[in-house]
């Protein structure tokens, strides 16, 4: 069985009930043609009054609005790194807002640049954070690309958004697919930390912050680890080694968890034999023993998204 053809059938599978923010008021916004970001910011700050609001309303518009820029990506990829004085960086910095808003494409940094100059004006406080996140759920042991991203103060709250992720990903031949991606508004810190990490460790809103070398080891994750903000992982480094014979056992927390989780070997594409358990907030997952094998394996949820994935290896 093909690995898209193993996709197609568990995202027929009926889906839990994961909650869901409501963006519909803000819909609206997308409609509207606003001439600079002062523009919009105002309407924001007119409309919606509480901190949440207003971060997602920015959010929402951002995510939906401004393309990733590929051939801007690759030009950036290719060019050298040079010094900057105090006032290049600031021009440097407003450029790369304007060709955002301008253009209504960018990169990661022209979209947490944009998202922070529309949060300050619509009266939030909002920082740009710079560091390295990864997006391939494979590439566990790996620092990852380098990225930027944001902080946003929610009633007193530093909270975490990616509008670059929100705003859809990059398929196989790297176009730019658009799709709004909710649940990389206000993600759990700790759950956030499997796939981003910041060079300022104060930046991953954590009381202990995670470690390089933490980070390094992980389990890598999908968009599904984070729809349901899974924490507290039995197995929580990437590499796994088993006993021939022996089931394989995945638990851990999250919230609104679907009703199953299948599991993947994702060097074949085929399904494997195991079963979900789902307690209120907790989940245990289970390989059969007869299944165990060495294999990249994934935990995937009924949409089809990975969830989680691992080296595994039999002794």
């Amino acid at each position: 069985m093909a690995f898209s053809i193993l996709l197609a059938l568990v995202s027929s599978h009926r889906a839990g009930a994961e909650a869901a923010y409501d963006w519909s008021p803000y819909q609206y916004l997308l409609a509207e043609r606003y001439t600079s970001p002062e523009d919009l910011a105002s309407e924001v700050s007119v409309r919606f009054a509480g901190d949440e609001e207003r971060a997602a309303a920015l959010f929402y518009w951002v995510a939906n609005s401004i393309s990733y820029d590929t051939k801007l990506m690759n030009r950036i990829a290719g060019s050298s790194i040079k010094s900057y004085t105090l006032a290049e960086i600031e021009r440097l910095y407003e450029d790369r807002i304007q060709y955002a808003w301008k253009k209504r494409k960018g990169v990661c940094e022209n979209y947490a640049r944009l998202y922070e100059r529309l949060a300050t004006l619509a009266g939030l406080e909002a920082v740009m954070i710079s560091g390295h996140a990864r997006g391939d759920y494979l590439t566990a042991g790996m620092i990852g690309i380098g990225h930027a991203w944001n902080r946003v103060k929610i009633d007193g709250k530093w909270q975490l958004l990616d509008a670059t992720w929100g705003a859809g990903h990059l398929n196989e031949n790297l176009q730019f697919e658009a799709e709004f991606k909710p649940q990389y508004f206000l993600p759990e810190p700790v759950t956030f930390s499997y796939s981003h990490f910041p060079e300022d460790a104060n930046d991953q809103l954590l009381a202990n912050p995670v470690s390089k070398v933490t980070y390094l080891m992980r389990p890598a994750v999908g968009e599904g680890f984070l729809r349901y903000d899974i924490t507290e992982l039995n197995l929580d480094t990437y590499a796994i080694e088993i006993g021939q014979g022996n089931q394989l056992t995945i638990s851990g927390m999250g919230t609104d968890l679907p009703s199953q989780f299948i599991l993947a070997n994702l060097s074949t594409g085929y399904q494997i034999g195991g079963s979900t358990e789902i307690a209120g907030n907790q989940f245990s997952i289970t390989m059969y023993a007869e299944e165990v094998a060495p294999m990249k394996l994934g935990v995937l949820n009924p949409r089809g998204e990975i969830v989680l994935a691992y080296e595994l290896t039999v002794r």
